[in-house]
C-alpha cells in the first residue's frame, strides 16, 4: 500500500501546471515526506491493540502512539509550512475585516478599533477561514503556498541538510517502535506462556541465544526462585531484540504456523530498514562497504545516506503491516489458549 498526501500537486484535481509549478512539486516531493490522513491509516493497528487481552493491550496502544508520533515527526515541515500558508491568509481577512469597521472620518495612523469591533473582525476572519478551507480549490492554493515556502527554503543549506536529517531520523524512529513492540510482546507473552520457554531453548534457531543449561543463581534469587510469571523477563537479559535475526527467530518459534506473520518478517524492505538504523546509528549514515554487501545497494563508499520521503512511507506502512501481524499472533493464540 503507497502513502500519497491528499497535498501531492501531482494529483489530477491539481489542475495544469506550469513547468515552474512541476519543478516547485517536483523539489518538495523528493525532500519533505507531506504527511497524510494517520487516524484513518492507523484505525487497523488500533483496533487490534484494542482488542488484545489485557496483559498485552497498554503494549499494542502505545505501538500505536509511537508510530503516530513518528509520522507527525516527519510531517514536521509541511505542517509548519501549511500553518504559516493558514496564518497569512488569516490574517489578510482579518484586516480586511479590520478595515471595514474604520470611520471613514478618521485617518489611519490614529485609528483603533474598539475591543468590541476587534473581536468581532476575529470571529468572522475565522469562520470565513473556514468556510475558504471547506472549499478544495482554496484548500489547493492554501496547500499550493504550503510547497512554495518548502522549495524555496531548500536554498538554504542549513535547512536543506536538516530535512535530511529528520529523514533518517524517521528512519531510527520506525524501527525503534519495532524494537519496543516485538521485544516487550514477547517479554509479556513468554511471562504468560512460561512453557514455550523449552520451545525457544530447545529450538535449532534460537537455543543458542536461549539456552537455560546454565542459570545464574543471582538472576534466579532476583525472581525470588520464581520464574512462572516472569520467564519473558529472564530469557530477555540472554538476548538483544535490537537485531532483527532475533526478532525473526523468537517469533518463528513462538508462532511456528502464522505464515502471516513470518512472511511480514522476512519483508525485504524491514531488512533494509534495520540496516539503515545501523548505519545511521553506528555510522552516522555514512556509507560503507559493509552495509552496500548486506543490503545490495550501489551506492558511493563515504557518501550520506539519504533517506526519501518515498522511503519513509513504505518504513511506515511496513510498520503497521508488520505491527499488525505480531500483535494477531499474540492476540489469537492468548485468546485460544485461555
Amino acid at each position: 500500500m503507497a502513502i500519497k498526501s491528499p497535498l501531492t500537486p501531482h494529483d489530477t484535481d491539481w489542475g495544469q501546471l506550469t513547468a515552474a509549478q512541476q519543478q516547485v512539486g517536483d523539489r518538495v516531493l523528493a525532500n519533505f515526506f507531506t504527511s497524510f490522513d494517520k487516524n484513518w491509516f492507523l484505525a487497523p493497528l488500533q483496533n487490534a491493540a484494542q482488542a488484545l487481552p489485557p496483559v498485552y493491550k497498554s503494549i499494542g496502544e502505545a505501538y500505536v502512539k509511537n508510530l503516530a508520533a513518528l509520522i507527525a515527526v516527519v510531517a514536521l515541515p509541511i505542517t509548519f509550512a501549511s500553518n504559516r500558508a493558514s496564518d497569512l491568509r488569516f490574517q489578510q481577512i482579518l484586516m480586511a475585516e479590520r478595515i471595514r469597521r474604520i470611520p471613514i472620518q478618521k485617518s489611519m495612523p490614529d485609528t483603533q478599533l474598539t475591543s468590541q469591533d476587534e473581536e468581532e473582525a476575529l470571529k468572522i476572519a475565522r469562520r470565513r477561514l473556514a468556510e475558504e478551507i471547506a472549499s478544495p480549490d482554496n484548500l489547493r492554493n492554501l496547500a499550493w503556498r504550503a510547497y512554495e515556502y518548502l522549495s524555496a527554503g531548500l536554498a538554504d543549506e542549513e535547512f536543506k541538510s536538516a530535512s535530511g536529517e529528520l529523514l533518517r531520523q524517521g528512519a531510527v524512529l520506525a524501527w525503534g517502535a519495532i524494537e519496543v513492540l516485538a521485544r516487550d510482546l514477547f517479554v509479556a507473552y513468554v511471562n504468560s506462556h512460561p512453557e514455550f520457554a523449552a520451545n525457544l531453548a530447545a529450538h535449532p534457531s534460537t537455543k543458542a541465544r536461549f539456552s537455560l543449561k546454565s542459570i545464574d543463581l543471582s538472576e534466579l534469587a532476583a525472581h525470588r526462585f520464581d520464574l512462572s510469571q516472569s520467564m519473558g523477563n529472564f530469557l530477555l537479559q540472554a538476548t538483544d531484540f535490537s537485531e532483527l535475526a532475533v526478532i525473526k527467530d523468537a517469533y518463528s518459534v513462538l508462532f511456528p504456523s502464522d505464515r502471516s506473520l513470518r512472511s511480514a518478517l522476512s519483508e525485504p524492505t524491514l531488512w533494509i530498514l534495520y540496516q539503515r538504523r545501523h548505519l545511521i546509528v553506528h555510522k552516522r549514515g555514512i556509507v560503507d562497504r559493509q552495509y552496500c554487501d548486506k543490503t545490495g545497494e550501489k551506492l558511493e563508499i563515504g557518501s550520506p545516506l539519504f533517506v526519501s520521503p518515498e522511503d519513509i512511507s513504505k518504513y511506515i506502512v511496513i510498520s503497521r503491516d508488520l505491527g499488525l501481524s505480531i500483535i494477531s499472533a499474540v492476540g489469537s493464540t492468548s485468546r485460544s489458549t485461555t
